[in-house]
């Protein structure tokens, strides 16, 4: 039986400011935060259908054994961030970086025993995550650019129970890296043609952590801008 999630509140806000501290170099600071509530029943087979990292076998049959789970999460982010915007003639370089911090709660650590007490959890992650982007404009009409940066993510309440999960999932880690080609076909479209490199560290509830790799992606975007008002 998959998760039944019980939808509660979430709230978000976001506030950022721009200044320009020379002709050449402008600054972006901000900060943003979201909370969610959430409450969740599970019942069935503690196996299937396999969490994140476990090793399974496509068409294996459920096991024998069913249990039953319902637990309340809290997860709050709070990340504020800066980037600054330098340029060198044709070559703009944007480095940046964000702070993160991720309140997890919960409120059960370890299975019902019995009339046993419940015990929860609450824990404080935190995480770095450096950023850069350069971008070099050969013509009016053509720039190159790359792109590299870190992402960090807290685990999903799903995987936060303590039959079918493991509570004390750390934070999700990816790497993104990419280089593409911009042309401005006319003032109002371009198109990208786009490389990237992703390699994802996820939370899973054995001992080791999960690997997930790609790369070698080519894809092409098309914009147009749209203009709101007259």
């Amino acid at each position: 039986m998959p998760t039944d999630l019980a939808s509660g509140p979430k709230y978000g806000v976001r506030a950022s400011f721009r200044s320009r501290l020379a002709a050449a170099l402008s600054l972006t600071t901000g900060i943003d935060a979201l909370a969610s509530l959430s409450s969740l029943e599970r019942e069935g087979s503690p196996t299937l259908p396999p969490r994140e990292g476990d090793i399974n076998v496509f068409g294996q049959p459920p096991g024998s054994d069913y249990t039953a789970d319902s637990w309340r999460t809290s997860i709050t982010n709070v990340g504020p961030y800066a980037h600054a915007g330098v340029k060198f003639g044709p070559l703009t370089a944007t480095p940046g970086v964000r702070a993160d911090a991720f309140l997890i709660e919960g409120d059960r650590n370890t299975p019902r025993a019995g009339r046993a007490p419940g015990l929860g959890f609450s824990r404080l992650e935190t995480a770095i995550a450096p950023r850069f982007k350069a971008r070099w404009e050969v013509t009016p009409r053509v720039s190159f650019y790359a792109t590299y940066g870190t992402y960090h993510q807290a685990p999903e309440p799903e995987d936060l129970s303590a039959v079918f999960g493991t509570p004390d999932l750390a934070l999700e880690r990816a790497t993104h890296m990419t280089l593409g080609e911009s042309l401005r076909i006319t003032p109002t479209l371009s198109a990208d043609v786009v490389a990237f490199k992703s390699t994802a560290v996820l939370t899973t509830s054995n001992p080791r952590p999960a690997t997930m790799a790609s790369s070698g992606y080519a894809v092409i975007q098309c914009f147009v801008p749209s203009k709101i008002g007259v």
